[in-house]
């Protein structure tokens, strides 16, 4: 749809790779440029860069995700370290 002969098919094309943030698509939304007129360009590049808005902003959720899970789990090891050193009889001076 990106290629269709008419530009405002190419324009909906566009809006619906954004809407369904499809990975991979920022390329081909830029490429897909020099086929408008030059009155849509702005438009075009605002369209990529919120797609790569929307792209950084999944990466950045599933890293902050990954590392809330590291940081439970070692919570949790030091929880089972301290209840052990707890358990464990001590000797008197």
């Amino acid at each position: 749809m990106l290629r269709d002969s008419q530009e405002r098919v190419r324009r909906a094309a566009i809006s619906g790779l954004v809407t369904l943030e499809s990975s991979g698509s920022r390329g081909a939304i830029e490429a897909s440029k020099t086929s408008f007129s030059p009155q849509y360009h702005p438009w075009i590049t605002r369209q990529a860069q919120s797609l790569q808005a929307t792209q950084n902003a999944a990466q950045t959720s599933e890293d902050t995700t990954k590392r809330i899970e590291a940081l439970e789990q070692l919570v949790n090891q030091l929880s089972k370290q301290l209840a052990a050193h707890s358990a464990a009889p001590h000797s008197s001076q």
